[in-house]
């Protein structure tokens, strides 16, 4: 299990938290601050709170949440239901995965800010958060996953919209839903991690032409993002080239064409073969650098 912890500046509850779940067998754990100030040590009150439970003080460098990190966990646990609603502003595409700690523990309370009490405040803060973090793991919860997102901008959100009804469910519809001028790369980029990081299984980008979102979303890792035009380039997109996100430009294909093309990518296996190999191949450059 896979957990983000979150308070304010990431000093204190937040990397407390993260080095209380790490010491759990099977829990992957990092911190953020919805307020954090990029690089800030752990502070020295957090410091000797978990020194002296004899748990190891993690390296730590603060920051905010990001969309990687966010996407990465299971589950994202707020200190306080004010940070909690603060990472929804952000992020509204995660509202299902972001909680209070005390609300995936079943028990509803905050943790308060111990910030420059005392030593004493401070290991009764870390107690606190560790008998939530022992109820919550203890339900066993599996944070949710999807069988498909979406997202558009201002340009193809109609096209999105009108498709939402073809995806295989669950689907998460990341936006954008009017003509609101928006950047498409922040959109591709929601898609392409939750595809990239497993957590829906394949991904629906609309932009004007497509071509945009598909170069934003071939940048991350694991994500193989197709323009699409027809069926046939549909078929052969997951035939040959095993994409895991169709493309669509609202401004260059009509919507039943779309509907039809779509139908034909999610009905598609990817063949193997030969195939495969030119796929590994390609995820081989993922990993390039430059001289």
């Amino acid at each position: 299990m896979r957990l983000l912890f979150v308070c304010t500046g990431n000093i204190c509850r937040s990397p407390m938290a993260e080095a209380l779940a790490g010491a759990h067998p099977g829990v992957e754990a990092d911190s953020a601050g919805v307020a954090a100030t990029a690089g800030s040590a752990i502070s020295e009150g957090a410091r000797r709170a978990l020194a002296g439970a004899g748990l190891a003080v993690p390296e730590h460098a603060s920051q905010e949440p990001s969309v990687e990190r966010m996407v990465w966990a299971d589950w994202v646990l707020a200190m306080t239901r004010g940070q909690k609603l603060e990472l929804i502003r952000r992020y509204p595409w995660a509202k299902d995965w972001v909680r209070t700690l005390g609300e995936w523990a079943g028990s509803g309370e905050d943790v308060e800010d111990p910030i420059g009490s005392s030593d004493r405040v401070y290991q009764a803060t870390m107690t606190h958060i560790s008998k939530l973090i022992d109820s919550g793991l203890a339900t066993q919860q599996v944070g949710p996953r999807y069988q498909a997102v979406a997202g558009a901008d201002h340009a193809g959100y109609q096209m999105k919209d009108r498709l939402l009804a073809q995806l295989p469910t669950p689907v998460l519809d990341v936006g954008t839903h009017d003509a609101t001028s928006v950047d498409y790369p922040n959109f591709a980029e929601v898609v392409a991690a939750l595809v990239g990081q497993g957590r829906a299984q394949v991904g629906l980008l609309v932009c004007g032409t497509g071509i945009g979102m598909s170069i934003a979303a071939n940048k991350l890792p694991g994500v193989r993002a197709a323009v699409v035009f027809d069926v046939s380039s549909a078929h052969l997109a997951r035939a040959h080239n095993n994409a895991n996100v169709i493309c669509f430009g609202e401004r260059l294909i009509g919507p039943v064409v779309a509907e039809d093309a779509l139908r034909e990518f999610l009905h598609t296996e990817f063949e193997g073969g030969r195939h495969a190999r030119r796929i590994a191949e390609i995820g081989a450059l993922e990993g390039h650098k430059w001289p």
